[in-house]
């Protein structure tokens, strides 16, 4: 009995923490020269600004970001990320934040410097 229970919780607490993950398709910045956003993404379907942090996978997604030489004029890096952790800021709050939300990255799916999937996203946003 005590097995099943400990099963169950396991299921639910495991069903919980992938509910928690979800993707986004955006253009990501980072705050190289002074910038306001710092380890930003701009999501596609929303445009809504999204404060990333993490651990060693997001440095080395962030190290892969300066590491492309070809970025346009803005420093724009189309993205899939997969995310945690999404929290939406509270503007009545924080009412000068310049992010609508932060969230936990995960990993990088795929990214594109192609101004194509960049112009494309702007246009969904």
């Amino acid at each position: 009995m005590k097995r099943h229970i400990i099963a169950l919780i396991l299921v639910f607490l495991s069903g919980h923490l992938i509910a928690e993950q979800r993707n986004v398709s955006g253009l990501f910045i980072t705050n190289d020269q002074g910038a306001e956003y710092e380890n930003t993404i701009f999501e596609c379907k929303t445009g809504k600004t999204i404060k990333l942090s993490g651990k060693q996978e997001f440095e080395k997604f962030v190290e892969l970001y300066f590491s492309l030489k070809n970025l346009n004029e803005y420093g724009e890096l189309y993205v899939d990320l997969l995310i945690s952790d999404y929290e939406v800021i509270d503007k009545t709050i924080y009412t000068h934040s310049h992010y609508d939300a932060k969230a936990v990255f995960e990993y990088v799916v795929k990214h594109s410097v192609d101004q194509k999937h960049i112009n494309e996203c702007r246009k969904d946003s």
